[in-house]
């Protein structure tokens, strides 16, 4: 097992919001010895060079971040298995197969997936949860907003929540945004619902609403470096680590 203090680093998807954040906590982060990108073009981000591919680099590395997008997600596989390096995957929209894909590598290396790498967001998860099975007749309502540049709505983690409620009980039919036409709701379902606009950087709220009360959680992001510290935060977990399945429920006691 590497020493955690000395981890190769590898970002892909640095040119881009998060990765570019990313890169630039690593390079001040003492626990990492290395620092490589990769993107679709090559580049520069936070001092260091980008490649474009994770091909490109023929350099080992101990982990892999990922902050691109599903379709790239053959290529680090690939590239991860190939050196037997850990992979953070942080990037959201991955199709069933995908989900499978993903699952397979983690039987030859560690795999570390989050929608969310926010500590905040973990516990959010468990308290809706909790929420959902102490209040079961309540209806149950999901809202996210994001900067007006996000791409998928809704949000992985909005998503995230949904599968909370679930685990509560049977899952639910999911309804995403109301109208134009009859917007009433069936008590069964979960209403999920996006928000694009300005440079929003992250907020999540579930309503629990039943009769005469309403239970509102909300987790609000300040800034990106949240979710760079969580993933770097998994780097630092998943280095060494044996190959499987690793999740926030193994990175937060």
């Amino acid at each position: 097992m590497r020493n955690r203090q000395n981890i190769r680093l590898v970002v892909t998807g640095a040119l881009g919001r998060m990765g570019g954040t990313v890169c630039r906590l690593a390079a001040q982060d003492h626990r990492f010895s290395s620092l490589r990108g990769a993107d679709r073009i090559a580049g520069c981000m936070a001092g260091i060079s980008v490649c474009a591919g994770i091909k490109s680099i023929k350099e080992p590395a101990d982990v892999v971040v990922d902050f691109s997008a599903p379709q790239a997600l053959d290529e680090i596989l690939s590239w991860c298995t190939g050196c037997g390096a850990g992979c953070v995957l942080c990037a959201t929209g991955y199709t069933a197969s995908q989900q499978a894909q993903i699952r397979q590598a983690a039987a030859q290396i560690p795999v570390f997936q989050s929608a969310n790498c926010a500590p905040g967001v973990w516990l959010l998860a468990h308290l809706v949860r909790q929420a959902a099975a102490a209040l079961p007749g309540y209806d149950i309502e999901i809202l996210e907003a994001h900067h007006s540049a996000k791409k998928d709505a809704p949000s992985g983690t909005a998503l995230l929540l949904a599968d909370a409620v679930d685990a509560a009980g049977e899952r639910r039919p999911r309804v995403f945004g109301r109208g134009p036409g009859d917007g009433r709701r069936t008590r069964s379902e979960v209403g999920i619902h996006a928000i694009r606009a300005g440079s929003i950087t992250g907020t999540h709220t579930v309503l629990l609403a039943g009769p005469y009360e309403t239970l509102s959680l909300t987790h609000s992001a300040d800034s990106r470096q949240l979710f760079a510290f969580g993933a770097l935060e998994a780097a630092a977990f998943l280095a060494g680590r044996p190959a499987g399945y690793y999740t926030m429920e193994e990175l937060i006691p």
